[in-house]
């Protein structure tokens, strides 16, 4: 890295993002106890992977105060430290490569389950997590062996680039694929429409995240900016699949509220004559009345429009039920 320029866009950057960081990590603790709350029948490889997840972010928030603990308390007064590696930055990049794994094998088996079991979609997930993770693996032994922005930059600066650009390449792809999914799915199921959608617009975010990175880094390589921006993707990636889990629970409760309130039994007209005005006709079931204006004059036969007869009409309800085993299935 080249001679910082000014501590707004160094310090200043790595505080903006450990704060904001941070305000997302709240968001995704509160995300994932509404998790454990509310689907306590999920099954529990479902569970392991909010529990490891929310683990290594709760890890990773760790280090990013550490790392500025370090440079705006530690190393207050000298101005050389904004070159100096701290240990904690290799171990924010350690721990953002495996909350990323985390993350895109969830991925990765959406794809592969929503798109009948296509490895030829799902394979290239694999494939670029495991060049996100190999990157980041060299370039974290590098900046403890290395212990200097600059000279990271001049040897090795590369396995930066190759890390971001990965991450970038894999989120775009990611989105692309599952919005082509929801095109080919759509009519089909407006609960897995729905979950797809979320998924499209959620990874949209982390696109956005890791590509802004990459571009901060490429073009203002002499400051910290894209290291605060780093600390924030990686906390968009546990929030997205907090939140894409979590959405189901409005699915699963919309047809529950659309039947609320629905009796049974049946629905009693009571048939007038045909010079009837057209009075309000009573829809009379177990739990409530309704009152909707029926007219029978034209189509009602002289010999019954002088006397007043009751008919019933039997009402039968047909329930769909969604049934949620982690893999985005529904039977109906």
């Amino acid at each position: 890295m080249h001679s910082p320029t000014t501590v707004q866009t160094t310090f200043g950057a790595l505080l903006v993002g450990a704060l904001f960081a941070s305000v997302i990590y709240g968001i995704s603790s509160l995300q994932a106890t509404f998790y454990f709350r509310s689907y306590r029948n999920d099954p529990m490889r479902l569970k392991v992977l909010v529990a490891v997840i929310w683990v290594l972010d709760t890890i990773h928030t760790g280090f990013v105060w550490g790392a500025v603990w370090f440079y705006l308390i530690g190393q207050y007064d000298d101005v050389g430290s904004m070159d100096y590696i701290s240990w904690e930055i290799p171990m924010v990049i350690i721990q953002s490569a495996l909350i990323v794994i985390c993350v895109h094998c969830f991925f990765a088996h959406r794809i592969f389950m929503l798109s009948r079991r296509s490895w030829l979609l799902s394979a290239p997930v694999i494939i670029l997590v495991c060049l996100r993770l190999a990157s980041c693996a060299v370039l974290s032994a590098k900046l403890f062996e290395y212990k200097l922005f600059t000279t990271v930059q001049a040897h090795d600066g590369w396995l930066f680039t190759l890390g971001l650009a990965s991450s970038a390449v894999l989120d775009v792809y990611t989105s692309s694929v599952l919005a082509y999914l929801l095109l080919r799915h759509r009519g089909e199921s407006d609960r897995i429409n729905h979950v797809l959608y979320k998924l499209v617009i959620y990874g949209s975010l982390t696109t956005l995240g890791s590509t802004t990175t990459i571009l901060c880094w490429v073009i203002m390589s002499n400051n910290m900016i894209f290291l605060g921006l780093y600390f924030c993707t990686t906390k968009l990636y546990a929030s997205v699949v907090f939140a894409t889990l979590n959405s189901r629970y409005n699915i699963l409760r919309e047809p529950e509220e659309r039947q609320a309130g629905a009796g049974g039994g049946p629905i009693l007209f009571r048939r007038r004559d045909k010079n009837d005005s057209g009075d309000p006709v009573q829809f009379a079931s177990q739990n409530r009345s309704t009152k909707v204006p029926v007219r029978f004059g034209a189509s009602v036969p002289a010999s019954a429009s002088e006397c007043t007869q009751d008919f019933q009409i039997s009402v039968q309800m047909e329930r769909t039920v969604h049934y949620d085993d982690g893999s985005m299935r529904s039977v109906e």
